[in-house]
């Protein structure tokens, strides 16, 4: 198996039908890799959205008797793991069907050792105050990344959405 994509989930019933069927349509194999859904003590429908995956290949399904925090979401997710390369993600991030593909191919270049994902607007407008956290100059955010110019020689870029 060449990756395992980790997914922390809380309280995310609102998304879940949106950003969790996206990691089933991928543009590898899903031989090649595995999606890990940890429910973290969900306290809404989160729980019994994800069983809708249940039959998909490869999905795995942890769920936490009560939360226990993204750390240990991802330790759950990790322990279980047999993917060479271990992608994590939020529940309201939205992939693109080559997002998989894009990390695989990132960890083929030689001396890179990790791979960092990038937000990708769908509008330049900013709505509420977690879009203003999200591109506050404080964090060193900006809506436009020069992803030619990153300053990290040892880490791959690939591009996902965030859902609001």
């Amino acid at each position: 198996m060449k990756a395992s994509v980790i997914v922390s989930i809380y309280n995310g019933a609102n998304i879940l039908n949106k950003t969790i069927f996206r990691l089933f349509c991928q543009s590898i194999s899903k031989n090649d890799y595995e999606v890990i859904l940890v429910n973290d003590g969900s306290i809404d429908e989160s729980k019994k959205i994800i069983q809708k995956f249940k039959n998909e290949i490869n999905c795995i399904i942890i769920n936490h008797g009560k939360n226990l925090g993204r750390c240990a979401t991802k330790n759950s997710g990790i322990k279980i793991a047999k993917g060479e390369i271990l992608i994590f993600l939020d529940c309201d991030i939205e992939v693109k069907d080559n997002f998989v593909q894009g990390h695989i191919e990132k960890h083929k270049i030689k001396d890179v050792v990790g791979v960092v994902s990038g937000i990708e607007y769908n509008s330049i407008e900013i709505k509420d105050k977690y879009q203003q956290y999200l591109n506050s100059s404080i964090r060193g955010s900006s809506n436009k990344i020069d992803f030619n110019n990153i300053h990290y020689k040892y880490f791959g870029i690939v591009l996902f959405s965030l859902i609001y």
